[in-house]
């Protein structure tokens, strides 16, 4: 029972303490406030007095020593002091010297309960033993184990200073948290500075209670949720290639809490180097992006070697994003990323090695500009390693109209609205500059100065009106195009030294053309519903959504268009467009009316289920979407039908993810392949039509995994290619490694089918088919062991693709994982082991690997 008294603690020294009670009488006679209180008599403190007032409660017993100053309190003592809370066994205070001695309670076999607890605004402990000074703020414990952000310090005895800063005595440092734990560095002396640092003496490793070689005359620990700059220890090994190195060493500047920059460099025993530089920033509501380049110098082979040759690698990447919050109306992003050929050559990424193209953006965009139009405004690069051939646009310019005009529509409307009033224009301008050459010459003034400009004004008018009680959709559009250009090139065949060549000129000035077409449509949507209540399929319910479309377009070859020709030396005669590869097209060809034929489908079922004990019944699509559709062109002389084109989208088992699509030619083929103008089924029937069929693509996916703890599926993780073997993350198979999910597997199946037209063959077309199957999963074998795998196989080749495994061990405070591609021209492996603190991983871990890029060296 929980002994409450009132402390008779006036007379000790002028100490305040206070112990619950369950007295509720009152303490003062309401006679007294009559009592003249104009002359206060103060009370006289001792120079001893605690500054601050002291509670405490026990369960047993609470006794006081009067003659000796002292109080006890025994089993489930605490003590509340300012900031600080005190639990334990048993306490004890001195007020004479204003000592407080905490321990625990110890049983007649030796064992011990109720550890002292420490706790205040910025620590958290348990020792066998603390005595703390309420005057000085001193305190002195043995046996501690406390926190300091992510590292458990055991210590044997440890002195604390009134700022927190603690000094230790034979301390064990490690992020096990376990009461023996796996593995801890050892120090005689230790200082510990509360979110600031660490500072030990000489220091060693200890594996499972026995000593390592690593050792340290002094070490200094990051103890700080915020981040703050240091020097970041690189991984060391060898390279059958480049010799000995060591990677991913450097130093990390904190800026400020906007702002940090990393440097980091990989050098080799063999004269290959690389440095790293990394920018990070980010302002709060307002931007964040990163700004990395790498550089460095590569060698091809040894330098004995015919072919040898030092290549500089470099890669760009800058990404920038503005916060939605920032301004609505205005808006900046980037996304640089640029490489060249060495740095992809030696890639050990192999997400990166079958990269072979570079793009790069960067764009601004305003809302509202004038209060009328929408502007953006975007630079873009394009490179391609394997060509070494740039595009570029610099710049590239947009502007819109912010709303359609609607010159029929009633400022103030009553009733409903007329068919003329939903008549609408609109307006965007387009313009663009481009470069175009290889990349040795990209960056000169003759290049810039061959720049092509084109600006591509839009007018766009349209209307949609509603028949039959807004039973049917019907939608005109009528769009013109006016093109601007600054330069124009001509064509023609030439005798130069009696060889006639095709020699072409280019001339700057200003150029327009234009064209125009017209488009109307008419779609509406029909629900069928067919019930069967009495049967486990209750209700089918079709969705069908038809569409008549027709679309005419004036025929454009005319000389004003831009339209020549010229014959070569065989007095054959070739048709150009002047404008030919300029930006935003020139005017089309051939005059075309065509009259487009398209119906989408949606089936859905209801099926009686008798765990929905509210309707009995549940929903599930049997198809998603199921469109087919062709069209017949008016203005060709022959083949007027285009192909017909079917599209299926459906999930099967609620696993299954199945697409299809596929496109069949109505006519005919000779011998040779051409197509005739003469229809299939009059050839060899209905069955003819898929004999010519054009294109055909079906996909199948896959993904299974068991049913978690709460009866749900568990997702299958996300599934990469791999990263580098010498990076810090070495998880190449799957995002995370969750060893709560008992198995998962994904399949995949890709069937391609397509006719290429090819001139050059004596069949003007050629027939290509391919076929990949893909599976990924991983298998939990027990709570700490989860394995890994990806592969595929091509149909075509009849080989399997890249294939990896990974093998991943739960250490408890370690990680230890292995990823090996066995066989192919990527064969590789990797190992790593690491502590999972992040404030001990960068130096505590051991990685070793050996990389695709090797295999030349065997």
């Amino acid at each position: 029972m929980t002994l409450m008294i009132v402390a008779l603690c006036s007379s000790l020294h002028g100490g305040i303490l206070h112990a619950q009670t369950n007295d509720t009488l009152p303490s003062t006679d309401s006679l007294q406030l009559l009592t003249d209180t104009a002359v206060v008599v103060p009370k006289k403190v001792s120079k001893n007095a605690i500054e601050a007032r002291v509670d405490y409660k026990a369960k047993d017993s609470i006794t006081f020593d009067f003659k000796n100053n002292k109080a006890y309190l025994y089993n489930k003592a605490q003590v509340n002091y300012q900031s600080i809370q005190l639990e334990s066994g048993e306490i004890s205070i001195n007020f004479l010297n204003q000592e407080l001695r905490a321990i625990p309670i110890t049983d007649t076999a030796g064992g011990t309960s109720q550890i002292p607890h420490y706790h205040d605004q910025t620590q958290d402990f348990d020792a066998n033993e603390m005595i703390y000074n309420f005057k000085s703020g001193k305190a002195k414990v043995k046996n501690i184990v406390t926190k300091e952000n992510e590292l458990f310090v055991h210590g044997q005895t440890l002195k604390k200073m009134p700022d927190n800063v603690t000094y230790s005595h034979i301390a064990r440092f490690t992020s096990c948290d376990l009461e023996h734990p796996h593995f801890y560095i050892v120090t005689k002396r230790a200082k510990i500075i509360p979110n600031d640092k660490i500072v030990t003496g000489g220091a060693m490793l200890f594996l499972n209670d026995m000593p390592t070689p690593l050792a340290l005359p002094f070490t200094l620990i990051p103890n700080s949720i915020k981040k703050v700059s240091g020097i970041l220890f690189p991984t060391y090994g060898e390279s059958q290639r480049q010799g000995f190195f060591l990677q991913k060493g450097g130093f990390y500047w904190h800026v400020n809490d906007y702002l940090s920059w990393t440097i980091t460099g990989d050098i080799f025993t063999r004269g290959d180097w690389t440095v790293s530089n990394a920018i990070r920033y980010r302002k709060r509501y307002k931007f964040n992006g990163n700004l990395n380049v790498e550089y460095g110098l590569l060698q091809n082979s040894d330098p004995i070697d015919v072919n040898y040759s030092r290549n500089k690698s470099l890669s760009v990447s800058w990404q920038h994003i503005q916060d939605a919050k920032a301004n609505p109306n205005s808006v900046f992003s980037a996304n640089v990323s640029f490489f060249n050929r060495s740095s992809q050559t030696y890639n050990t990424d192999l997400a990166n090695v079958f990269q072979n193209q570079s793009n790069s953006s960067i764009s601004y965009s305003r809302n509202k500009l004038f209060g009328l139009f929408n502007f953006t405004s975007s630079a873009s690069l394009n490179y391609n390693v394997n060509t070494s051939r740039m595009d570029a646009s610099l710049p590239s310019t947009s502007l819109s109209l912010l709303q359609p005009i609607y010159p029929f529509r009633r400022k103030s409307r009553i009733g409903d609205a007329k068919w003329y009033e939903s008549f609408k224009i609109t307006y965007n301008l387009v313009e663009r500059n481009d470069v175009s050459t290889a990349d040795t010459s990209f960056w000169t003034k003759e290049n810039f100065a061959n720049m092509k400009t084109g600006i591509k004004h839009n007018v766009s008018s349209g209307m949609d009106i509603k028949l039959f009680k807004k039973f049917i959709n019907w939608n005109h559009t009528a769009n013109y195009h006016e093109y601007w250009y600054t330069s124009m090139t001509e064509k023609g065949f030439f005798d130069t030294t009696n060889t006639a060549q095709l020699i072409s000129e280019r001339r700057n000035g200003f150029y327009t053309t234009r064209d125009y077409d017209y488009a109307s449509s008419l779609s509406t949507t029909l629900y069928g519903m067919l019930n069967m209540p009495r049967f486990f399929l209750r209700a089918v319910r079709h969705q069908m959504q038809p569409s008549v479309s027709f679309s005419l377009r004036p025929d454009f070859y005319t000389y004003q268009s831009g339209y020549r020709y010229y014959r070569d030396s065989l007095n054959r005669e070739f048709r150009y467009n002047i404008y030919e590869g300029m930006p935003n097209g020139n005017p089309s060809g051939y005059k075309s009316g065509n009259i487009g034929l398209s119906i989408s489908n949606t089936l859905e079922a209801k099926l009686r289920d008798k765990k929905d004990t509210v309707t009995g019944e549940k929903k599930i699509k049997i198809l998603e979407a199921f469109s087919i559709g062709t069209s017949y062109n008016l203005a060709a002389d022959s083949m007027n039908w285009a192909p017909i084109s079917i599209n299926v989208r459906t999930m099967l088992f609620k696993k299954l993810q199945v697409n299809y699509s596929s496109s069949f030619s109505m006519y005919a083929r000779d011998t040779v392949g051409r197509q005739i103008n003469k229809y299939v089924w009059k050839e060899g029937g209905i069955r003819a039509l898929l004999k010519e069929t054009e294109r055909v693509n079906l996909s199948l996916s896959w993904s299974l995994s068991p049913p978690g703890k709460d009866g749900k599926e568990t997702p299958p993780p996300t599934v990469h290619v791999r990263q580098s073997p010498f990076s810090d993350d070495l998880q190449f198979i799957t995002d995370r490694t969750d060893f709560s999910i008992p198995w998962s597997l994904t399949l995949s199946y890709s069937f391609q089918y397509n006719i290429v037209y090819d001139q050059a063959m004596t069949r003007h077309y050629r027939q290509t088919l391919t076929q990949t199957l893909n599976v990924s999963g991983d298998i939990t074998l027990t709570e700490k062991w989860k394995i890994a795998m990806q592969s595929g196989f091509d149909f075509r080749e009849r080989k399997l693709s890249t294939t990896s495994f990974s093998f991943k061990r739960d250490l408890h405070c370690w990680q230890m994982s292995f990823n090996w591609v066995p066989f192919g021209n990527y064969k590789e492996w990797s190992f790593s082991i690491k502590a999972n603190s992040s404030m001990l991983s960068s130096a505590l871990k051991y990685d070793k690997a050996h990389s695709y890029l090797e295999n030349s060296y065997q």
